[in-house]
């Protein structure tokens, strides 16, 4: 049996969901479907315990950072370091 669900959601999410599945050559409806079961997947049936939380916030702060610093050029930023530190 199917259900149908309806979601509103911002601009910004709308054009960040239509990017990412442009990226893997799919609907945004299948790209949205795809990410939920590998979600529910990823977490055991039923677990609520505190350890399981922990994790999701873990993992929802790692994929935070790797937004954050997306395109940051890591060697330039060590050089501009290395050369500030050099007047110490």
């Amino acid at each position: 049996m199917s259900r149908t669900l309806t979601v509103q959601i911002d601009d910004d999410l709308y054009r960040r969901l239509a990017k990412a599945a442009g990226l893997e050559e799919s609907s945004i409806v299948s790209f949205v479907d795809s990410a939920i079961r590998e979600r529910l997947r990823a977490q055991p049936a039923g677990d609520a315990s505190g350890e399981a939380r922990r994790w999701r916030k873990r993992r929802q702060t790692l994929e935070r950072l790797f937004e954050l610093f997306e395109g940051h050029d890591a060697e330039a930023e060590i050089r501009r370091l290395k050369e500030q530190d050099e007047g110490f």
